[in-house]
């Protein structure tokens, strides 16, 4: 912690120099998206001498500021060019699989525990294929797309190149069945239309340069039999449709459209959709299009696909981690703390990522939430500390499991509020945060009901 304070300063981790000078620096962020190797983020120190570069290039590297990187491609391609170099190399990947293997040595088998999830969980379709795409498990994957008949899956309208995100959008393009120019929408449809850009994600939603979306009416054309919806009434998008708009995510825009309860099929939009951007001509980019009214489709009931079980391999392993270091067999705090990973009476749980995949949820046995939760009892049997124990151990591991599934899954990202503003915050340290003691009540409701299930159970 003392190395961490003295040369770690307000999270800079990669600092960019000219003659010994720092004139930017990216955050441990860098370490965790970009190499994917969270094990390092916080011990990880890399300088990048930029004398030598080319002053034309350098120039448009940094602001006069000297606290960012600009948003220029001269950026990006220093961020890609660094980061190639130090996944070629090879020496931190060996650092961070070295690390990772002395965690795990001496863990306990807790295979019994995981294959009672693997088994007994209500593994529906969705639910597996929330996991295959969160967790980066195959098998899982596999065993849903087995059970989906190959008519009904899904064709990707996209390409499988690569996403480039850049600061700004350099193109924005409705995403079209065909060659109609008229898009259909129904009373309680999904009517989402996609829209392709190359901008980066939370673009509407980040605190520095943000852009936005507008959708505006330019013309509605009414049914002749309609008297109530004619276009004299229908001035601005909000008389015809509710409007909602998700920020980018991967280069794909969402807009939903919900019509006015008013509309009748047949009835038709003009409407205009603009992407704020200095790279185009006038400031923005327009996608004219118009949007007519269906008839209502019956939805066919949708039956869920039944999975009997997940193998337990699918899933990631359980560690226990305890205080005393004296048994070598078991994982101690210490072990952890020696490779940088915090562990007291007040964390819960640790989720060992590596590239972007949950590889191991540690339990820590002797929280104080465990200690309390143990001692609420007086006298507690053999069998009640057992069951306390499994309580436990299930509720953390399951809770935690799926929390950081959802949230990789949604593709959600974080900013957390500290003293010199905000800091992203990476999803498996959000999860822990949930279940620290500043939060405990949480996890004690969550041992709690399900104590109180299970009397019930038991009762009936």
């Amino acid at each position: 912690k003392s190395i961490r304070n003295e040369f770690f300063k307000n999270n800079m981790a990669v600092l960019f120099s000219i003659n010994g000078q720092v004139h930017s620096h990216l955050t441990n962020e860098f370490i965790s998206r970009s190499l994917k190797m969270n094990l390092l983020k916080d011990y990880l120190l890399i300088h990048v001498d930029c004398t030598e570069i080319k002053r034309e290039f350098r120039d448009e590297l940094f602001m006069a500021s000297r606290d960012r990187l600009k948003g220029g491609e001269e950026s990006k391609k220093l961020r890609e060019l660094l980061k190639d170099k130090l996944n070629e190399d090879g020496r931190l990947k060996e650092i961070s699989e070295k690390r990772k293997a002395s965690i795990a040595l001496g863990s306990e088998d807790n295979e019994e525990l995981i294959k009672s999830a693997a088994s007994n969980l209500p593994w529906d379709a969705e639910l597996a294929k929330l996991c295959g795409q969160a967790l980066s498990s195959d098998k899982i994957k596999s065993k849903v797309e087995k059970n989906v008949p190959p008519s009904s899956r899904k064709k990707s309208t996209k390409t499988d190149q690569p996403f480039s995100p850049q600061r700004f959008p350099a193109h924005f393009k409705r995403r079209q069945r065909g060659n109609t120019d008229v898009v259909t929408v129904t009373h309680g449809g999904k009517n989402i239309i996609y829209f392709d850009t190359d901008v980066a994600n939370n673009y509407f939603d980040r605190v520095e340069e943000p852009g936005s979306m507008d959708v505006g009416l330019l013309d509605f054309s009414a049914n002749e039999s309609d008297s109530d919806c004619s276009a004299g009434k229908a001035d601005k998008i909000e008389d015809v449709f509710t409007v909602t708009k998700s920020s980018p995510q991967a280069g794909t825009i969402k807009l939903h459209l919900s019509p006015n309860r008013k509309l009748k099929a047949g009835n038709e939009a003009k409407i205009k959709v603009s992407l704020s951007s200095p790279n185009a001509p006038e400031g923005r980019f327009d996608e004219v299009f118009w949007v007519k009214i269906g008839e209502p489709t019956a939805t066919p009931q949708k039956t869920q696909k039944k999975i009997d079980s997940v193998a337990s391999n699918d899933l990631p392993a359980l560690v226990k981690v305890y205080e005393d270091s004296s048994d070598e067999t078991k994982v101690s705090w210490s072990k952890l703390n020696d490779q940088g990973i915090d562990m007291d009476h007040n964390k819960v749980v640790h989720l060992l990522v590596d590239s972007d995949k949950l590889e191991e949820i540690f339990i820590n046995m002797d929280s104080s939430v465990f200690k309390k939760f143990n001692h609420k009892d007086k006298n507690p049997s053999e069998e009640k500390l057992k069951l306390n124990k499994n309580n436990y151990l299930m509720t953390v591991y399951c809770h935690a499991l799926f929390m950081f599934a959802i949230t990789k899954k949604e593709g959600i990202t974080m900013l957390q509020e500290k003293n010199q503003g905000k800091d992203s915050i990476e999803i498996n340290e959000y999860t822990e945060n949930l279940f620290s003691n500043h939060k405990a009540q949480y996890v004690e409701f969550l041992l709690n009901f399900n104590e109180w299930k299970l009397r019930q159970l038991s009762d009936d």
